[in-house]
């Protein structure tokens, strides 16, 4: 735990503080966990513990264990250790701390306990005096493994009943078995009631310590699925919005005034935990040859819940997915908490540093009186009194009405614009919040109404300004100065999106919501910059929130309850995402499963042909041959208000790019949804460090440009080499669709003799209809790429598209060339390669990089020698596998540095005078 708070929530302080017990730092680390947990969800945190705890659990269980304070004694004789307390500055009694003398080196080591500091000593002891080898004699066996399975003979329930829910809630049949069993059922024969045999696990524990502890077993698997109940069901009305404007200031176990147990039994109460338990149970539908009590399904349900929390990664969302229907039908809208006022107030009072007190009176003539002082060490604290003939219901109700006092009136004061307010009690508590020097997060006041800038939806700029000219008139201006400044104090970090723009929180508080105050320095919300300040923006837009998400799609974790909006925006990303949004409305839902019947008919098995006929709203149009394609596709693209793009093709490169720079600066600036589909990159992820050809990386650099724009999607079909050429544009009156032998590249646009044609179409004819289809399902084929590795890709750019053929020479018209070369070392060079007899001599190779090189070709040894006739110019040597054409091919577009790499030569074919040497580096080739 520690070392995670330490090395991943940039906690350190707290653990090594001094000025914190160890009980402390736990319930400080907890906070800091349930923060992590807010604001980067489930999937981080699992991350970060899995990434560190779990490698050091299986070390821990599974090497052996040292008997430390053995190995001390035997080599250094018993220790003698000082024990002392230690104390928070609280005053209370906390840690514990050894200390002793070792061959001159003291040791402080502290410990819950006073018997743990003394091991602990013992091991930091060890530790440091003592080799591995010295300990290896003193190590104890570790824990053996066991696997914990179902056993194949008859059990009470049917295979297919345990099954069936096992595999839904991830839990292995036998331990869905165990955790059936209630705290009654779970001691001595409880596996035979199962009729079933003891699976291993349990053998060992039944083996290993007394018969007792296994009934000790279910008892902890129970407490622990206690809590888990009571925060599944805190989590889903929290996330559903139901506890919003209810005070749950109660349901803080750690905040003083009244015990964690009294705090437990109310939560319980509130949440209704005992039925919802009962319910979860019942929904189950299990067939049992005993019938269970209201108790015993409880106590079931519960070590269930500890069972699917042991057993997965995402507990949470395998429980609500299989409970959903049980949650939504306990807990309905108008689901209300009542709230007990002696414990929130207390609690609420607490935080601000006050201590309530009771008091009660006769006051004669059979009349209770009891007195509520807010702060019992404050003679000017506000006093609460209520008289009744009933002691009992005096004492309960002056507890009721302080309550509608204090907290109701407060958050009303706060919240709502010209409500009367209770003069005494609010400035006795505003005071109090105000003078608070340390804030806690945790703090129930920083959350009403107008202090927190997260309520700013519900109350709106209006209302917060009548709210503050009607607290101005109650308090007085030191007070009402001293809470405008804990209110910028506590959502410093926030901000706030007013006309599509981006302020800080307090700059529009202290402004009054003007946009005209703050003129222009905000942030656009089509700037970058908006992701990272995402989860502080109070009233994000929506496309705010498609930015956000799109950078990382488990974010819709972040954002329970989502517009529909939102919902088929991450379904349409993949639809494996809709297991990530949390509580998805009836209508996310039902988009959802038309979109997996929609995927499923355009699979190639079940799609096939497409036809499209003409339906008088289509206009087909060859485009000119002799003319700039580029320049025809965004003539007929200029006036049409474009609303989606997708242009797929084999090849893409940087020169057809700029070409198309007009169309891509619009996409950027008007934000056009866009899909890139590029056949050449098929093996990106795939190329097992190898140069891929087909893409050179200026086009690579200007991708990558264009991917980082959240609007611009890029994918490549891996399974087969996607050929065809398709611009689709889709507008709100008019699509356009261009499709031919035109890839994105200038040769395609400018040079070559292409053959294309246009539809120009209604958005919902047939036509256009079809088309998106194949689109649909040329994306359910492809794979996305997020982004591109630049080293993997070659320097130059190929013309894979311009007619180009490989000419081969005669060997006589080699040797009459090599005759008339004039420079003696190049002439021995070409003549050493001859004299092994090449069976093939070509030129015009298409290579960039090496112009006027010659290919000496050896296929009896399928080696491929590549040769210069200038002065100065280095040989290479490559093997080849299928043919030297395909290997010409490979390397038309590598750099020379890349084409040595390529190669298999251990160094450069650079000149070399010594003869002898040139001539026995050759010969090896030959070997």
């Amino acid at each position: 735990m520690e070392k995670i708070i330490i090395d991943e929530c940039g906690f350190s302080n707290i653990w090594q503080s001094k000025e914190y017990n160890l009980q402390e730092k736990l319930n400080i680390s907890y906070k800091i966990l349930g923060y992590e947990y807010r604001h980067y969800g489930y999937t981080h945190l699992y991350e970060v513990f899995s990434a560190h705890a779990r490698p050091y659990i299986i070390e821990a269980s599974l090497l052996p264990n040292c008997d430390y304070k053995a190995a001390v004694e035997h080599y250094f004789g018993p220790l003698h250790f000082k024990v002392i307390h230690l104390c928070s500055p609280l005053g209370n009694e906390t840690d514990f701390q050894a200390s002793c003398r070792v061959k001159g080196s003291n040791y402080r080591v502290i410990g819950p306990t006073a018997k743990q500091a003394v091991e602990n000593a013992n091991k930091a002891v060890a530790k440091r005096e003592l080799t591995h080898k010295q300990l290896a004699s003193f190590a104890k066996p570790g824990i053996t493994p066991c696997i914990f399975e179902p056993a194949e003979d008859g059990i009470t329930f049917s295979n297919q009943e345990i099954d069936k829910i096992a595999d839904a809630l991830g839990v292995i049949p036998s331990l869905f078995q165990y955790s059936l069993l209630s705290r009654s059922l779970g001691g001595k024969g409880a596996w035979e009631y199962l009729n079933i045999e003891i699976p291993p696990f349990f053998q060992h524990i039944s083996h290993s310590i007394e018969k007792s502890k296994e009934s000790n077993f279910k008892i902890a698997t129970i407490n622990i699925g206690t809590h888990i109940l009571r925060f599944l069901a805190f989590d889903y009305i929290q996330k559903l919005g139901i506890l919003e404007g209810q005070d749950i200031s109660g349901f803080d176990l750690y905040a003083d005034g009244t015990s964690a147990e009294e705090k437990q039994d109310y939560i319980d109460q509130a949440l209704r935990t005992s039925e919802l338990g009962e319910n979860l149970y019942d929904s189950m539908m299990l067939s049992c040859e005993r019938r269970y009590s209201s108790k015993d399904k409880y106590q079931s349900i519960c070590s269930l819940l500890t069972a699917c929390f042991a057993s997965n990664i995402s507990p949470v969302k395998a429980l609500f997915r299989f409970f959903e229907n049980v949650f939504s039908d306990f807990y309905k809208e108008q689901f209300i908490i009542k709230p007990n006022y002696r414990i929130s107030l207390s609690s609420f009072l607490a935080s601000l540093g006050a201590r309530p007190e009771a008091v009660g009176m006769e006051m004669g003539g059979g009349i209770y009186c009891v007195e509520l002082r807010l702060d019992k060490n404050s003679n000017t604290s506000p006093v609460i009194r209520y008289e009744n003939v009933s002691s009992r219901e005096a004492k309960k109700e002056v507890w009721a009405i302080a309550y509608e006092k204090v907290i109701d009136s407060t958050r009303k004061a706060l919240s709502i614009p010209d409500c009367s307010i209770s003069k005494d009690v609010f400035n006795f508590v505003i005071k109090k919040f105000c003078k608070i020097t340390s804030l806690s997060i945790d703090n129930p006041l920083r959350y009403y109404g107008i202090i927190n800038a997260a309520n700013y939806i519900s109350i709106g700029s209006d209302s917060y300004v009548a709210i503050l000219s009607n607290i101005r008139n109650v308090l007085t201006p030191k007070d009402f100065d001293a809470l405008i400044n804990r209110i910028t104090e506590i959502n410093k970090p926030y901000y706030i999106c007013i006309n599509e723009r981006l302020y800080s929180f307090n700059d529009a508080f202290l402004n009054l919501f003007s946009a005209q105050a703050l003129a222009t320095n905000g942030i656009s919300e089509h700037q970058g910059a908006i992701s990272e300040v995402y989860l502080r923006i109070v009233n994000p837009t929506l496309t705010m929130q498609k930015d956000f998400v799109k950078e990382d799609i488990h974010r819709i974790e972040l954002i329970p309850n989502p517009s529909f909006d939102l919902g088929k925006f991450v379904i349409d990303q993949g639809i494996e995402y809709y297991s990530y949004i949390l509580f998805p409305s009836a209508e996310i839902t039902e988009y959802y499963h038309k979109k997996c019947a929609y995927l499923e008919s355009i699979k190639a098995e079940h799609m096939g042909q497409l036809l499209c006929p003409s339906d008088g709203t289509t206009q087909i149009i060859v485009m000119d041959s002799h003319g700039a394609i580029n320049k025809q596709i965004e003539d007929l693209i200029e006036d049409v208000h474009i609303v989606n793009i997708t242009i797929a093709c084999g090849y893409f490169y940087k020169s057809g790019i700029l070409l198309l720079k007009k169309t891509f600066d619009r996409i950027a600036d008007k934000n056009i949804p866009t899909k890139l589909i590029v056949g050449s990159l098929q093996n990106y992820r795939n190329q097992d460090d190898a140069i891929l050809t087909g893409i050179d990386k200026s086009t690579i650099r200007e991708l990558n440009e264009y991917i980082k724009s959240n609007n611009i999607s890029l994918y490549t079909c891996e399974d087969r080499f996607y050929h065809g050429k398709i611009y689709m544009f889709e507008g709100e009156n008019k699509t356009v669709i261009c499709l031919g032998s035109s890839n994105v590249s200038k040769s395609a646009f400018v040079n070559n003799y292409e053959l294309n044609i246009a539809f120009i179409t209604s958005p919902s004819s047939r036509v256009a209809l079809q088309f998106r289809q194949w689109i649909d399902q040329l994306i359910l084929y492809s794979n996305r790429i997020e982004t591109l590795n630049e080293d993997c890709f070659c320097d130059n750019e190929v013309n894979v598209e311009s007619g180009s053929a490989i000419r081969r020479i005669s060997k006589e018209q080699v040797i009459r060339q090599i005759d008339d070369l004039t420079d003696e070392e190049v002439q021995f060079r070409l003549r050493l390669w001859m004299k092994h007899n090449p069976e093939i001599i070509s030129t015009e190779l298409g290579i960039l990089a090496l112009p006027n090189y010659y290919a000496f070709v050896y296929t009896d040894i399928n080696l491929l020698v590549l040769e210069s006739f200038i002065s100065g110019n280095a040989y290479y040597c490559l093997s080849y596998v299928d043919s030297y054409e395909t290997e010409l091919k490979n390397i038309a577009a590598l750099s020379k540095t890349e084409i040595f790499e390529h190669s298999c030569m251990s160094k450069r074919g650079y000149h070399i005078q010594n003869r002898f040497t040139l001539e026995r580096n050759i010969n090896r080739f030959f070997r």
